[in-house]
């Protein structure tokens, strides 16, 4: 995997880390976790990341049995219960059930293993589509959980005036902020971020440069992939992967 040539990072134990695969991919026209970049699927890509970076990496998925057939060392399988309903409600759902002292039905595929949850203080959240997903640069992402201030509840990467919410990292302690914009209707990821940063201390905004944006690019279409095999994607992430309740 991508991330077994890497050095292997210090895993933070406050930190569990969380893929989300529970779009309709309908963009794509497949199920854009299996989809494959450099001959690997994007979701098996993404998760060798994660597994060097955190102890505990979990799959949320409405669809754990289609993952079967891959590479996934170690990794656990919560059910997706609101399949397409946006990342918004899908963090819910995770902060949720770490709340939670039993863990939600699983639906590992056959031969997978299944475990109780722990307490993480910190979700790192990740799209299961981010096929140059950078091991160093997600790394230095989760190590200001070490220094940020007890105020701030997510860590969050941002490029010229846009949040890109589905590499970040959010507290636990969000869960009543976030539960509230949700019961009044809210849904975007920008929305929630932009009403979190009017409040001091509550967000830290990882200034990533024009240049730099590459290891945030996400795939919703099969032009995405093929922009990034001709060396044409710009790098910046489709913001309507994290902005609206439509489902990729």
């Amino acid at each position: 995997m991508q991330a077994e040539a890497q050095a292997i990072h210090s895993l933070d134990p406050s930190i569990v880390t969380v893929i989300l695969a529970g779009g309709y991919s309908r963009r794509m026209g497949r199920d854009k976790a299996l989809a494959v970049w450099h001959g690997e699927p994007l979701l098996q890509r993404v998760y060798g990341v994660a597994r060097s970076l955190t102890p505990r990496s979990i799959i949320l998925s409405a669809w754990n049995d289609r993952y079967a057939h891959l590479e996934l060392p170690g990794c656990e399988f919560w059910v997706d219960h609101s399949p397409g309903s946006g990342p918004l409600v899908a963090l819910a759902q995770v902060f949720a059930a770490c709340e939670s002292r039993s863990q939600p039905i699983p639906s590992a595929p056959s031969g997978q293993q299944t475990h109780p949850i722990q307490q993480p203080a910190w979700v790192l959240l990740l799209a299961c589509d981010l096929p140059s997903l950078n091991h160093d640069r997600v790394a230095q992402l989760c190590d200001r959980v070490t220094h940020c201030d007890d105020r701030t509840i997510a860590i969050v990467p941002r490029t010229d005036d846009t949040w890109e919410p589905l590499c970040a990292l959010y507290r636990r302690t969000a869960q009543p902020q976030l539960e509230a914009f949700i019961h009044t209707g809210g849904r975007s990821f920008q929305r929630w971020l932009n009403q979190l940063a009017a409040v001091p201390q509550a967000i830290e905004a990882v200034a990533i440069a024009p240049d730099d944006r590459a290891w945030l690019h996400n795939c919703n279409t099969p032009a995405d992939l093929e922009r990034l095999e001709s060396g044409s994607a710009t790098g910046r992430q489709n913001p309507a992967s994290s902005n609206a309740c439509e489902p990729n």
